[in-house]
């Protein structure tokens, strides 16, 4: 989930385009679990804690934008 908000947070349309593509070929990228769940889960961490925050500059370390931990 927090690759999903930073990629939101650094702009990037990965997380929507990556669930929009699973669910029009029907094939899940990880069995445990499907990218529209993580994107689900993403989403509802942003109403609860807001939005994560990113200034040009910002060290953005280990943080790959396809990486899930759920």
């Amino acid at each position: 989930m927090r690759a999903a908000r930073l990629c939101w947070a650094l702009g990037l349309p990965l997380p929507a385009r990556y669930r929009e593509l699973q669910a029009k070929i029907g094939h899940r990228f990880k069995q445990s679990h499907s990218l529209a769940e993580v994107y689900a889960e993403a989403e509802r961490l942003e109403r609860e804690e807001g939005p994560l925050l990113w200034n040009r500059g910002d060290a953005v370390r280990g943080a790959g934008c396809l990486t899930t931990s759920i």
